[in-house]
């Protein structure tokens, strides 16, 4: 009786510390990162700018644009430090013969903790605006 008794609970337990360890296994790495632009400015978010997401002499490098709410994502499939950049392009009307072209970025760094969402906001300054003719 002492012997079913035994191999039952040696089962069980091995059952048991098997099902934690395959359960372990099929853990999420992914990480995911979720960057919200912003003009710096204005203080509104910024539809459409373009966001680059990336690492230098990396295949996980994505560019896209942000949506209606002023964000952008992507989900990686390893953590690591990771560069963002966003730009966006206007035109400012001066006057019916002028306007303005306005370029303005925003860049940072980033680190991608195992199975974790990260949530940024990247602020947008000018750098550069150029007085044109309207032709």
């Amino acid at each position: 009786m002492m012997k079913k008794s035994l191999m039952t609970a040696s089962s069980l337990l091995i059952i048991t510390l098997s099902t934690v360890f395959f359960a372990s296994c099929d853990k999420d790495t992914n990480s995911t990162i979720v960057v919200t632009v912003v003009d710096e400015q204005t203080k509104k978010v910024v539809q459409n700018a373009k966001v680059y997401f990336g690492r230098d002499s990396s295949d996980y490098n994505v560019t896209g644009y942000t949506d209606v709410s002023g964000r952008f994502s992507h989900t990686y499939p390893m953590p690591a430090v990771y560069e963002a950049k966003a730009t966006k392009d206007y035109q400012s009307k001066i006057d019916d013969t002028y306007y303005w072209d306005i370029h303005k970025e925003g860049n940072t760094t980033f680190r991608l903790e195992e199975g974790k969402t990260k949530e940024i906001t990247l602020n947008l300054t000018q750098s550069d605006s150029v007085k044109k003719i309207y032709q």
